[in-house]
């Protein structure tokens, strides 16, 4: 199951990110220039920044803003196409 909710929340993130982060919008104008499309492209970094909000929340660590730039621009070597959550099962 997917939460409206929670994906909303995450690509508010990602836009605050972007605004930020030099480094995520950097990755977001690469995707974009891929031929990725905005969701796509925001969903790859909401992807990674989810992993480190998880980690924090559940207490697995500090958050490490160096590893996660480095994740951040590893998504280009390895981008993902995402299924739009108006396509899934949600709560």
């Amino acid at each position: 199951m997917y939460s409206k909710r929670l994906n909303a929340a995450i690509m508010e993130a990602v836009d605050n990110q972007m605004k930020e982060l030099p480094e995520a919008k950097e990755v977001y104008d690469k995707l974009i220039a891929a031929g990725y499309s905005e969701f796509d492209a925001k969903s790859n970094i909401g992807y990674v920044l989810s992993q480190y909000i998880f980690k924090v929340m559940s207490g697995e660590g500090e958050f490490d803003n160096d590893a996660y730039i480095k994740d951040l621009q590893a998504i280009l070597d390895d981008p993902k196409t995402f299924t739009p959550l108006d396509e899934l099962e949600t709560e």
